[in-house]
């Protein structure tokens, strides 16, 4: 049977989903849709606009240094935001204590905020578009692979600290 839930994992987000699906190992539970309390939707859409400041000023910073030849800006604020949601994500698993709206402020607000494959999406298009067939190949690589790196970096570096 399926029924909308909420996966209370990275997006936070209404899903279709199986009600005995198999959960990633960071999902702690699924509630039906309309258990979301509005204060933590208000949670997530500060944690939004925060982080979709902090992508604009960092990003707009980085490509001020490193110039607009290649999208350096949204390549290291998605490497980053991938470090921060690894090291949200570990501390969750390491039983560090945050809050489920603590979490959602984090991950699916600020996190959700700040890193987007969108922008990166359009960058690697205009370098296509550009004739910088290249760096728009190195730039995919280098975010997807570097992502995941920098996720796993996160995650590794919590559990080598925590309790």
């Amino acid at each position: 049977s399926f029924r909308p839930v909420l996966v209370t994992g990275s997006t936070g987000s209404c899903v279709t989903a199986p009600l005995a699906r198999k959960r990633s190992r960071f999902e702690r539970h699924a509630l039906p849709c309309h258990t979301r309390p509005m204060s933590t939707t208000l949670l997530i859409g500060a944690g939004g606009a925060l982080g979709a400041m902090a992508r604009y000023l960092l990003s707009s910073l980085v490509t001020q240094v490193m110039g607009t030849q290649f999208p350096w800006g949204i390549l290291f604020v998605n490497l980053a935001g991938c470090f921060a949601m690894g090291l949200v994500a570990g501390a969750g698993l390491q039983a560090i204590p945050l809050s489920d709206g603590m979490k959602a402020f984090l991950a699916t607000g600020i996190l959700g905020g700040f890193t987007t494959f969108s922008a990166f999406s359009l960058d690697a298009v205009q370098l296509v578009e550009r004739g910088q067939s290249m760096d728009a190949a190195v730039y995919v690589i280098a975010s997807v692979a570097g992502s995941i790196t920098a996720l796993i970096a996160g995650l590794a570096l919590v559990r080598a600290v925590a309790p």
